[in-house]
């Protein structure tokens, strides 16, 4: 089981941001297998990634543990300001410690295959096998996770 600890708990809306070394996020993905979720590779900087996270908190709301959010955000004083501005963002948010290459790599492992852009989905199966993966439409992840 992976211990989740703020990474700046004197902030009140940062309770649910978590800076993570990839191993750590490995094996978070490991321990939530059982239902199909969606990985989201993104960064707060991202304007695509900004536009379609309030569907995949959306998706969250409906079908609770299927959203692995994991930020690539190397400024985390920026990103904190960014989720402050997210309303009540219901999964727990998750920033890379390790840079994309090796998050990539330790990723790998999944079956998920190197990103060239963001926001990336891969989508997962109950065993966490990857189905999907790319610039989706937000559309096609609800599909899959909330058939």
């Amino acid at each position: 089981m992976v211990v989740f600890t703020p990474f700046d708990s004197r902030a009140g809306s940062d309770d649910k941001v978590y800076k993570l070394p990839a191993h750590y996020i490995a094996k978070h993905i490991k321990t939530t297998q059982g239902q199909k979720r969606v990985l989201m590779i993104y960064a707060s900087w991202c304007p695509s990634c900004v536009r379609k996270m309030p569907d995949i908190m959306d998706i969250e709301r409906v079908k609770e543990g299927s959203v692995i959010a994991v930020a690539v955000d190397r400024n985390f004083s920026h990103f904190a300001r960014y989720v402050r501005k997210l309303d009540d963002v219901p999964f727990k948010v998750i920033v890379s410690r390790d840079d994309e290459s090796k998050l990539a790599n330790v990723l790998a492992d999944f079956g998920v295959t190197r990103w060239e852009y963001i926001p990336n989905f891969v989508l997962l199966d109950e065993n966490n096998n990857v189905v999907g993966q790319g610039s989706m439409d937000v559309g096609r992840v609800a599909q899959f996770i909330l058939q």
